[in-house]
């Protein structure tokens, strides 16, 4: 906006000249009708100074007598045909001036026409510069206000660990605690959560699965779950803890680290809210790989194999199994 504005002021001082052409202009036209007013008035005086001439000829040259007639028409005829003479000149060198005049106009309302249409591109220019600059002005706003809005909302975060990891006759058992922490400072209203641990490998299975627990966390936070299943407000920094569990039935290695296979076992968390005074769904998706690591390089190791390893090692527990951070992540 400070552009434009040093824009347009800087405009003032130069724009003045069409006035100058203007006046310009004027005092030329002025000067041209002066000019063709001495030229008739010039032709006048030699009218009347012809006519005093051809009378003093007449009188010099007829002597009266049968041929003073013819003599007196003859002169007159002479006198005639120079005052038509001079009256023609006169005409042509007013005719000639206004002749040039009219061109010299002409050209002038070609360059006023020129000017006039740099004048309607300059406004469109200018026009094209103040909206963008405008539109500009407000994206700054709205980012601005975005992020006063941001700083202000209810804002979810999920934790999750392994409560529970451990073999159970000719299977293994694993849960986990899952925590849904409002960290924003305003109360996050219409809170519904579901999570899940998905078995699976196919991305078409689990992506239908993560669909299905989105939806019903939706549900959940519209009231829509059934009884039991309402949905609750998170004011700020308080906490809500479910749980998701799976039991699996394979054989069981008689030492660690006997990796044949493993079972990709996935954890999905989705938790709906809404903002104070708002009907738009806010959305906190997250998704985790359930791990196995038998040293602690193992665990800390980023590139580390996903999954549970089968048949399944014998010191399977909370220590050895851990949470890797997996895909369908979502904030809104």
């Amino acid at each position: 906006m400070e552009e434009v504005e040093k824009r347009q002021r800087d405009r003032v001082g130069p724009w003045s000249w069409p006035w100058y052409l203007i006046i310009a202009a004027s005092l030329i036209v002025a000067l041209l009708s002066i000019q063709t007013l001495v030229y008739r008035s010039e032709a006048r005086f030699q009218t009347t100074a012809l006519e005093s001439s051809t009378a003093s000829h007449i009188a010099r040259e007829c002597r009266s007598g049968p041929g003073y007639a013819r003599c007196r028409r003859e002169i007159e005829q002479a006198a005639r045909e120079e005052q038509r003479s001079r009256q023609n000149l006169s005409s042509q060198l007013i005719t000639a001036l206004w002749t040039w005049v009219m061109g010299a106009v002409a050209v002038f309302g070609v360059a006023l026409s020129a000017i006039g249409i740099y004048l309607i591109w300059q406004t469109f220019r200018e026009t094209r510069l103040l909206t963008t600059e405008t539109a500009r002005a407000t994206g700054v706003m709205d980012r601005q206000n975005q992020w006063t809005e941001n700083s202000q909302r209810p804002w979810i975060k999920v934790d999750c660990e392994v409560e529970k990891a451990e073999i159970v006759g000719p299977s293994f058992v694993i849960r986990c605690k899952i925590t849904a922490t409002n960290i924003g400072k305003s109360v996050a209203e219409n809170c519904g959560a579901r999570g899940r641990i998905i078995d699976g490998v196919a991305s078409g299975v689990v992506g239908k699965k993560v669909e299905e627990l989105r939806q019903e966390a939706r549900k959940a936070s519209l009231g829509e779950a059934g009884e039991g299943l309402s949905p609750y407000p998170l004011i700020p920094g308080e906490s809500v803890d479910f749980y998701a569990q799976t039991q699996q039935f394979f054989a069981v290695s008689a030492r660690s680290g006997d990796v044949t296979r493993r079972i990709i076992l996935t954890l999905f968390v989705a938790v709906r809210y809404c903002l104070p005074g708002e009907t738009i769904m806010r959305e906190t998706d997250r998704t985790f790989f359930l791990c196995y690591g038998a040293t602690e390089d193992d665990r800390n190791d980023p590139f580390s194999d996903y999954g549970i390893p089968t048949p399944v090692p014998r010191d399977l527990s909370t220590e050895t199994v851990f949470l890797a951070s997996g895909g369908s992540n979502r904030t809104t």
